[in-house]
């Protein structure tokens, strides 16, 4: 197989090297970390490397791979003098809107036992990452009833939870309705922002979100006199955020949004 230093996709990548004497034969080995043609989805592996009698390459062993679950992404390798092979390993491989610095890091330590790698020092496992938000959402359906003043009105009430193992600073919730249909009432109060401008969506922005809790809003919608909405659906949609109001990416992405009716 052959491995490459530069960015081609579709190669074999070589992105970190070291040398130390891994199975006590008092031979200096070769331990490298690579990285599969990106068209593969870029698993990455530490792999030790010897060469036998007649001086061909061959292999040791694999020391750790990267996983579906974690660690997603290995980041550095290091041959202690006395063969323990050090990894740096991060929770999640950057990309996909993932940046780097949110995922955490750990150095590992693997040992030859004679037949295999196995890990003798560092840390097992990942602690929650607070950029793994899970939130979810639910909304009832928009029903507008006459008002004595000609005006429309009607509420939604709007359920967004928390489903995940680590707080979030704020959620954005947009409602997706026609601009005929503006904020009304007291139960916008909980949002961080002003609401009732004529953009659409209309967007609350709720505060922190402890794991397990929700936030439970009974959202009113006024129409005008004279004003015509007819029926249809609109989308609610919620989004965690950190603490600057930047957008994290949702664990389980698929219940961020629903559709409601309205009429």
């Amino acid at each position: 197989m052959r491995l490459t230093v530069d960015g081609r996709e579709g190669t074999n990548h070589l992105l970190a090297v070291d040398h130390g004497d891994v199975d006590s034969d008092g031979a200096t080995e070769t331990v490298a970390l690579v990285r599969c043609a990106l068209g593969t989805g870029g698993p990455q592996q530490v792999v030790a490397f010897d060469r036998d009698a007649r001086g061909r390459v061959v292999t040791v062993g694999r020391v750790v791979a990267s996983s579906i679950d974690t660690p997603r992404w290995l980041i550095a390798v290091d041959v202690r003098d006395d063969g323990v092979i050090r990894v740096e390993v991060g929770e999640i491989h950057p990309g996909g809107g993932w940046p780097g610095e949110w995922s955490q890091r750990q150095w590992r330590g693997y040992r030859w036992d004679g037949d295999s790698f196995g890990q003798v020092s560092g840390p097992t496992a990942f602690g929650p990452n607070r950029h793994r938000a899970d939130v979810a959402v639910t909304a009832t359906d928009l029903v507008l009833a006459d008002a004595p003043d000609g005006s429309r009105t009607g509420s939604v009430t709007v359920r967004v939870r928390n489903t995940g193992d680590v707080p979030v600073a704020h959620v954005a919730l947009r409602i997706d309705l026609p601009p005929a249909l503006r904020p009304d009432g007291a139960g916008w109060a909980a949002c961080g922002n002003d609401p009732g401008t004529t953009a659409r969506p209309v967007t609350c922005d709720l505060s922190r979100l402890a794991a397990g809790r929700e936030h439970r809003l009974t959202l009113n919608f006024r129409a005008a006199a004279g004003s015509e909405v007819g029926e249809g659906t609109a989308e609610v949609d919620v989004r965690p955020t950190d603490e600057g109001f930047d957008f994290l990416p949702d664990v389980r992405p698929g219940d961020n949004t629903i559709r409601i009716g309205y009429r």
